[in-house]
């Protein structure tokens, strides 16, 4: 709620959200009112969502409820059609400020959309929040966004004035003796009994809740008495409940949720800062970082690709050890990058987006081509030595030989997650990045696996025969003209 509204003008809103919550699960569920297990709602304090922060610094201005569906298997209604639903049947009531209706997202931790700007200067943070977040708002795709400036009580600034300073007051004075008239000071301990008996002067609380700071009276160093007023200026704002900082800047948070048909964090990400959002904090000198799913994506891709590397490295030492040569593990791994292919085209097909989860099935997928190349290569190496040296021949023999077991492993695999790739329940709709990536890259690989790789062996004998023809000519010429000298 704004600043200055009573809390029973907060009530009246939470009242409202629950007329809204009643009529949306009636119109919902046809009048079944079946849909909600529960909610509750709470005066005080709000809930942030799946980031798991609450307003911290808990007023009247502030009020949340929760609302538990029935589980996604039980119910035909989704749990974004409901919110939607729900954010439209509301209706604002005076005073209110600012009302988010969201569901918890799954997938990594924090908001899909998260803007940290960073400074010294909180209240031009604050100004900068505000125009951050109508630009945001801009952003086709972008819902409930808002900052994480939590307000708390009302504040009095006491600001020590030039007659104060002739006078010999210091801030510090002036601050120990307003806390001694509001909190009282301790004059004398002395043991009584078992106890320890505390004296404590302090103002009449009649006097102190009358809130008239500026009629406090003061000692001054030389002994007389001056009122507040007349030796400071006094102040009222409204301050906030926490500052939070990061790396020694104050830091304020501009979070908000993305339709993932429309766009992702990324696009979201791309669009802000190509568009009116990096003009803005250019203009104004602003700190910024995105964090939430951004920063957890980045991090992520960093990690996979120096995973990526060391399995790869080790895929080739592995190879090259085993085949006792440096160019034959290039023919098996080969294959590798043609995984990626099948993965895109199975993305779109499917009409689902490359996530975390694809790119760890790649990996997977990597295993799977590298085994069927490798029984490849070992069938044309056998041939190889059964021929006597005829590598046409043998190569032409092992890929026929291993034609059949290549389609069967595969084959079997691609009917084994197909089942999964056309799954309807919610619980498996995570998973399905992950089976379109194997079967569609894996479907790809097994038909170019059986010429491809008997292409690369021929290019490596053919560049072996070229280097060894080349190191002859070398030597031939090095012996040439050592011996004509």
């Amino acid at each position: 709620m704004a600043s200055g509204s009573t809390r029973s003008q907060t009530e009246v809103m939470l009242t409202e959200i629950e007329r809204a919550l009643v009529s949306v699960e009636d119109e919902l569920s046809d009048t079944k009112n079946d849909l909600v297990v529960f909610s509750l709602g709470v005066i005080g304090t709000n809930i942030r969502g799946d980031d798991g922060e609450l307003a911290v610094g808990a007023n009247d201005l502030r009020a949340g409820m929760v609302i538990e569906l029935k589980t996604a298997d039980q119910r035909s209604v989704r749990a974004d059609e409901f919110v939607t639903a729900l954010r439209t049947a509301i209706i604002p009531m005076p005073g209110l400020e600012r009302l988010i209706v969201r569901a918890p997202q799954g997938g990594p931790p924090g908001r899909e959309l998260d803007i940290r700007l960073m400074g010294d200067d909180l209240d031009q943070l604050t100004i900068a929040a505000l125009d951050v977040i109508q630009l945001t708002e801009a952003v086709a795709g972008t819902s409930d966004v808002d900052e994480n400036l939590n307000y708390g009580v009302e504040e009095r600034i006491v600001r020590l004035s030039p007659l104060g300073r002739s006078l010999g007051f210091t801030v510090e004075t002036i601050g120990a003796q307003v806390r001694a008239a509001l909190d009282g000071a301790v004059v004398r301990r002395f043991p009584r009994g078992d106890e320890v008996v505390t004296v404590r002067i302090a103002l009449p609380k009649d006097e102190v809740a009358t809130d008239n700071l500026a009629n406090l009276r003061l000692i001054t160093p030389q002994g007389t008495y001056v009122n507040l007023g007349d030796v400071a200026s006094i102040e009222n704002r409204l301050g906030f409940s926490v500052v939070r900082r990061k790396d020694g800047f104050r830091e304020v948070a501009i979070q908000g949720d993305l339709d993932d048909k429309v766009l992702n964090t990324s696009q979201a990400v791309e669009a802000l800062v190509e568009g009116d959002f990096g003009q803005y904090v250019k203009d104004n000198n602003l700190r910024y970082r995105f964090d939430g799913r951004d920063q957890e994506q980045n991090e992520a891709f960093a990690d996979i690709g120096t995973g990526g590397k060391l399995a790869l490295l080790s895929i080739y030492a592995i190879l090259a050890w085993v085949f006792a040569s440096w160019t034959r593990p290039f023919a098996v791994m080969i294959m590798i990058p043609f995984g990626l292919i099948g993965a895109v085209l199975g993305h779109y097909v499917m009409g689902l987006n490359l996530n975390i989860l694809s790119f760890f099935a790649l990996i997977a997928l990597s295993g799977i081509v590298v085994n069927n190349s490798i029984i490849l290569v070992s069938t044309i190496e056998r041939r190889l030595e059964e021929s006597g040296g005829d590598f046409e021949r043998s190569v032409i023999q092992g890929t026929v030989d291993r034609l059949r077991p290549v389609l069967l492993t595969s084959m079997t695999t691609i009917g084994g997650l197909s089942t999964l790739m056309f799954e309807t329940s919610l619980q498996a709709q995570f998973l399905i990045p992950m089976a379109t990536t194997i079967v569609f890259g894996l479907a790809v690989t097994t038909g170019l696996v059986l010429f491809l790789v008997p292409a690369t062996l021929g290019i490596g004998r053919d560049l072996d025969v070229l280097v060894s023809r080349l190191w002859h000519l070398i030597r031939s010429g090095v012996r040439s003209y050592f011996s004509g000298a």
